[in-house]
């Protein structure tokens, strides 16, 4: 209880400072399209592996995704 009124009042000392949660933030972005590109790249293995094909248009819906999360 009271560290929620600590919080409230601002008396928290912050643990990072903005240029280090700037970097963590671009570090997590950087991360994440690391992630969709290894995910992408298994869902055309997955693909090829059962002969459906259709490589182009799982690469567009996947990028056409991540154009929007990272809006």
């Amino acid at each position: 209880m009271e560290a929620g009124k600590k919080r409230l009042a601002g008396d928290t000392a912050r643990e990072a400072t903005a240029d280090e949660v700037k970097e963590l933030r671009a570090e997590a972005r950087q991360l994440k399209e690391a992630l969709a590109e290894v995910t992408l790249e298994n869902r055309l293995r997955k693909k090829s592996m059962i002969g459906d094909g259709g490589e182009d248009a799982i690469r567009r819906s996947v990028r056409k995704a991540l154009r929007l999360r990272m809006r």
